[in-house]
């Protein structure tokens, strides 16, 4: 499936907003973080989640549209969902076991159950595959109306019931790790607003979703571009409602909190997504990235594994500043140093990615002609020996080369080993082998640039001159001074120049020997001191 920039461009922009949001909150010191500029990194910090959870359920309407249209049964279209979110929420898991890993002995084991982004991704699009396989009957346009009207209404739902499951109905009868992807509890005894339990969060997948097959319905496609002008101007309706029920004297039940478990403030952010969602599209198809290099659609190509690295440089064992200790201005280098690191990695990753898939054409096209001349059969028809060889080859070379980022493309493709799990830890291991080369590379700079500032610490103090051969010497002595016993220090040879005699005097020995300039030559003479 053709990605679509527009869609790429959010990504990249919720990939940003995050970037620095989690900087300022790893690095800022705590005198920073009581200005007003820590306030409002943290209000735009509201953001990134939600826009990669409303993506998230946008792009699975699109990719259930375009099956649909092929007449692809709905259980397959399920399956195929539900084996995407699945691969998800497994990153998720390892992604929580690296944590741990890299975080041992300081980091707790209960962090390995935390409710994170990557665990409600996968959860909300298998409940997505759930719900677009019940709504899934019948035709198309039918398929459509109520896959649209049960996603809205799976998002009221959760909206609506995350304020009674965070205060007054609770399941407290439930185990801690099971009750936290409810509403976030983990191991506080009281639900924590920094994770990414199911409610209120999956509320926004399903309204993704919904807005996802409003953009196939006949009107929109009439509409054409302005379909997305009139999502924009609804997103305008949504807040100024958002605004009018805050303000209401009657409230929902359970205790009113409006930046975590409200309601109106679900309603308040999805009316913003509609709204950046409709700039995106016009600034995509008339602005700037329609004509030259966008970086944040760069990032939003390649949003999970500037996601997954990011975090390691900033929260974890290799951050790049000191923890709670700089200034805004230095935090924003970070910030800034980030940014461009992670933007040249989403770029080396999309280059090595087109290489793969250049490769794995070639040898399909070789595959197939090779077929084609033996008088190959297709998987349907495995008669002979020579066509399951063949066949066999062909699935190890999608193993070995396929693309891991979309399930949905191939659909139709024959599968003789159930890939995703050698997938899911293939990723895995990669993941972790690229992180351990990436903090090799990092440390080494920083080693030899505080070996160079010793070096120079040690000349300008007068030390001896920093050679290498002055260096080992210096090492063998300090080794030699450790392992013998103090010795008196020996008295040194004085060098006397008196006219055109140079006198070595030597007060141990009791000599003077003089070295006398006469007669165009030189004549060695001993007298007793």
């Amino acid at each position: 499936m053709k990605r679509l920039a527009y869609i790429d461009w959010m990504r990249g922009l919720a990939c940003v907003v995050m970037f620095q949001t989690h900087c300022y909150d790893s690095w800022l010191n705590p005198e920073a973080r009581q200005t007003p500029f820590f306030a409002w990194s943290r209000l735009g910090g509201t953001l990134p989640g939600p826009l990669f959870i409303f993506l998230a359920g946008f792009s699975v309407a699109l990719v259930t549209e375009k099956l649909r249209e092929k007449g692809v049964a709905r259980r397959t279209i399920a399956h195929q969902t539900i084996l995407r979110g699945a691969e998800v929420f497994g990153l998720g898991v390892l992604f929580r076991v690296q944590e741990f890993t890299l975080g041992y002995p300081l980091a707790p084991w209960t962090d390995l159950f935390r409710v994170d982004v990557l665990n409600i991704l996968g959860i909300s699009m298998i409940l997505m595959g759930v719900v677009c396989w019940f709504a899934g009957s019948g035709s198309a346009d039918a398929a459509r109306g109520r896959s649209l009207v049960g996603a809205a209404a799976a998002a009221a739902v959760v909206a609506l019931a995350a304020p009674g499951l965070w205060t007054i109905w609770r399941p407290k009868f439930l185990p801690w790790p099971l009750e936290s992807y409810i509403n976030g509890v983990h191991t506080f005894g009281q639900p924590q607003p920094w994770l990414f339990p199911l409610f209120p969060w999956i509320a926004f997948a399903f309204a993704g979703l919904s807005v996802g097959f409003w953009t196939f319905t006949r009107l929109a496609r009439r509409l054409n571009a302005w379909s997305l002008a009139l999502l924009g101007a609804a997103g305008v309706a949504i807040g100024a409602l958002s605004v009018l029920f805050d303000g209401a004297p009657l409230h929902w039940f359970g205790e009113y909190d409006y930046w975590h478990t409200s309601p109106n403030f679900f309603l308040m952010r999805c009316g913003i997504l509609l709204i950046i969602l409709a700039f995106s599209y016009a600034w995509c198809r008339w602005g700037l990235p329609g004509f030259v290099f966008s970086p944040l659609v760069q990032l939003g190509q390649t949003s999970l594994l500037v996601y997954w690295v990011h975090i390691e440089f900033v929260y974890g064992r290799f951050s790049i500043l000191p923890k709670g200790q700089c200034s805004i201005a230095k935090a924003t280098a970070g910030l800034a140093v980030i940014f461009a690191a992670m933007l040249a990695l989403s770029v080396l990753r999309t280059r090595w990615k087109s290489g793969q898939k250049g490769r794995q054409i070639k040898l399909s096209t070789s595959v197939e002609t090779n077929g084609r001349r033996n008088g190959a059969v297709s998987g349907e028809c495995l008669g002979n020996r020579e066509s399951k060889t063949r066949l066999l080859l062909r699935g190890l070379q999608l193993l070995v080369f396929g693309n891991l980022d979309n399930h949905f493309a191939r659909f139709r493709q024959a599968k003789l080993i159930s890939r995703d799990g050698f997938n899911l830890v293939r990723v895995g291991f990669e993941r972790l082998h690229f992180l351990r080369k990436l903090g090799v590379f990092l440390v080494q700079p920083v080693d030899f640039a505080l070996h160079t500032l010793n070096f120079q610490l040690g000349t300008a103090h007068g030390q001896i001159a920093v050679r290498p051969e002055n260096v080992v010497q210096k090492q063998s002595k300090n080794a030699n001074s450790q392992q013998r016993p103090a010795v008196l220090r020996p008295q040194h040879t004085k060098f006397v120049l008196h006219r055109h005699r140079l006198a070595f005097q030597n007060p141990v020995g009791g000599f003077a020997h003089q070295l006398s300039r006469g007669g165009g030559i030189f004549r060695f003479d001993v007298k007793p001191k």
